[in-house]
């Protein structure tokens, strides 16, 4: 019996798709669902689009890795200006 079709608020279609486990792996032509926020399906895109999204991005040459966030900041360079500003430079 077919199981019913995942109800997503977003699918994401990208070439490459990079998870966060397994480690090291590389999907290609796999979809994303997303529901309420949350990430709720990841599988190769034949079974991605059976899902029923309310929206469907095509990411054609994208590399989507969800779960990696650029953490970095520039607080050394914003205190330079700070201390530049108050010496007058």
């Amino acid at each position: 019996m077919p199981k019913p079709a995942i109800a997503l608020d977003l699918l994401l279609l990208p070439t490459w798709l990079v998870p966060v486990e397994p480690a090291g792996v590389v999907l290609k032509e796999h979809g994303l669902g997303i529901r309420d926020g949350c990430i709720v399906f990841i599988g190769p895109r034949a079974e991605a689009l059976k899902c029923n999204a309310t929206e469907i991005r095509e990411l054609p040459d994208v590399l989507l890795a969800p779960g990696l966030i650029n953490a970095h900041g520039h607080a050394a360079m914003t205190a330079d200006l700070h201390l530049a500003q108050l010496v007058g430079e």
